[in-house]
């Protein structure tokens, strides 16, 4: 991995470069400035694409055009609203902006080589983090993030490093540098105490077991569940964090109040915004700012809905909600078609992206039901990154055939 990245060109190491300024970032306080700096880069990535200067790591998307078609409608209608009548026009242009960019993502794709490269990057260096989550909440005595900033950053990271460690689990020879990987982020992943990144952790576990194809997987899943039994029993005796964890999940099945977090009533006051606006919306990425001045409950901070659709719903109506969930199935349909056609080639490169795919974009699409993935551009890019990937794959099988 390090001699490619040492014989690569330019446009592979900036590419490389994205990846982990995504997730250095996280919460931290340069946050803003990565967030300009990731958009520079991508630039860069595309005029040295459409120059054909780096061709040699990047490719244009030839085949399947209805995700970018798709995106690009979400954003033109996104610069409506904001010309239109958007609550918070500067807001909305914030997201036109990204959503053009992440447009570009699926028409200027990374071929196979560099894709794997940059997700082994990511791999180690959330390794990395997971060992600063510990390390900082051993001598602080609280919850924190590392090096990526706040607790919340922190769970989201080690919640991807946990699928990034469990796919090369089942489907890798090196198996002891894995399991450390999966236990100090699950560790990591313990201390955030986000419940639903835990469950979306042990979701991805059953999804990758049934991708894998190893010889001995059924001895690797049942080695895994043991593991982390034995695992979660020595934090829960050790770590008073994840005892926190444990109890939040058990709750579960409580009333809707403790289950939600007092979410329920952001849900409902979406819904409510939804029926006043029902075809257009308020303005996309308004909700925290209306909510604020129309609703006052004691208790509750005005903030993002916690749910991606009911936040879509509120603040995009009808139509930008059915362009961007069509646009979500769509592309996990696509890449469980794309691993049909696949899962019987002997290339393991092209099985491990389409596993990656698969799997971040189920991370993304379940998130969505208690997160804000959408509004969030380290979350979103990797969410598109995945379908670039999955979109990669089909033009190098078609193109193969």
């Amino acid at each position: 991995m390090l001699d490619f990245f040492r014989k690569s060109g330019m446009f592979t190491k900036l590419y490389i470069i994205i990846y982990l300024l995504i997730m250095f970032s996280g919460s931290t306080i340069i946050r803003e400035q990565v967030s300009n700096l990731i958009v520079a880069l991508v630039g860069i990535l595309i005029i040295m694409t459409i120059g054909g200067k780096f061709g040699d790591s990047s490719r244009i998307n030839m085949k399947d055009k209805v995700p970018v078609v798709i995106i690009l409608l979400f954003s033109f209608f996104l610069l409506w609203q904001m010309v239109s009548f958007a609550y918070v026009p500067t807001i909305v242009w914030t997201y036109v902006k990204r959503y053009l960019i992440f447009s570009l993502m699926l028409i200027f794709l990374p071929k196979i080589d560099l894709a794997v490269c940059a997700i082994k990057f990511s791999k180690y260096y959330a390794f990395i983090v997971a060992c600063s989550i510990i390390l900082s909440t051993v001598l602080t005595g609280s919850k924190s993030g590392g090096l990526v900033g706040d607790y919340q950053a922190g769970g989201m990271m080690m919640s991807i490093s946990c699928i990034l460690f469990l796919i090369d689990y089942f489907n890798d020879t090196n198996q002891n540098i894995n399991i450390i990987g999966i236990l100090l982020s699950l560790c990591g992943l313990f201390i955030s105490g986000k419940r639903m990144f835990a469950l979306i952790v042990i979701f991805s576990f059953v999804i990758i077991y049934f991708f894998s194809e190893g010889r001995n997987k059924r001895t690797k899943f049942f080695g895994g569940v043991i593991l982390l039994i034995v695992g979660v029993i020595i934090m829960y005796i050790s770590v008073p964090m994840v005892r926190e964890l444990l109890v939040r999940i058990a709750t579960l099945r409580g009333n809707d109040t403790v289950v939600t977090s007092g979410r329920n009533v952001l849900w409902e006051k979406a819904t409510e915004i939804f029926d006043k606006n029902k075809l257009y919306g308020i303005g996309f990425g308004a909700f925290q700012t209306y909510f604020s001045d129309h609703y006052n409950i004691s208790g509750i901070q005005a903030f993002l809905t916690h749910n991606i659709y009911y936040g879509l719903l509120a603040e995009t109506g009808i139509i930008g909600f059915t362009l961007y969930v069509f646009f979500m199935l769509y592309s996990i349909v696509k890449s469980i078609c794309v691993w049909k056609k696949i899962k019987q080639m002997e290339e393991d490169k092209i099985k491990y992206l389409c596993r990656y795919s698969i799997l971040m974009q189920l991370w993304f699409i379940i998130y969505g039901f208690t997160g804000n993935g959408i509004y969030d551009a380290n979350e979103s890019f990797f969410y598109f990154s995945s379908i670039a990937i999955m979109l990669t794959l089909e033009n190098t099988i078609k193109k193969d055939k």
